[in-house]
């Protein structure tokens, strides 16, 4: 069985970027990619026949790239171009989960996809979940 485990990351000049992170402009989307990081290479090491990636609109900062790179997590751009709310809509970042969520099920071939929120660590084998669904 062929599984995915990605974030996504979606980033709109002009947008709020965070309703709980008070930085300004791109600043916030680092932490982001940060948090992204220690996500899915949490993942990763506890279930090492899944795959792993990130799913953002912007191009990813060289810095931030080559680690992804050396660890193994796959990167994909998926254009913002459905679910969206207006600029001033507070949460509207969050439905860009949903068009990356579209993207992975529409261009890549896994048996099971699953989209967690970056802010989380993985302590255990993903394996039970996967049979579940």
């Amino acid at each position: 069985m062929k599984n995915l485990v990605f974030c996504a990351i979606g980033y709109k000049d002009n947008y709020g970027n965070s309703v709980n992170i008070n930085l300004d402009g791109f600043r916030a989307t680092e932490i982001y990619l940060k948090n992204t990081f220690v996500a899915l290479k949490s993942i990763q090491t506890q279930n090492n026949n899944d795959d792993v990636a990130v799913v953002v609109n912007f191009i990813i900062p060289e810095y931030y790239m080559k680690l992804f790179e050396a660890n193994n997590i796959k990167t994909y751009f998926c254009e913002f171009d459905d679910f969206k709310f207006p600029p001033n809509f507070k949460w509207a970042l969050a439905f860009y989960k949903l068009c990356a969520y579209k993207f992975v099920i529409e261009n890549l071939e896994y048996d099971n996809y699953l989209e967690l929120d970056c802010d989380v660590v993985c302590n255990g084998d993903l394996s039970e979940m996967w049979s579940e669904i």
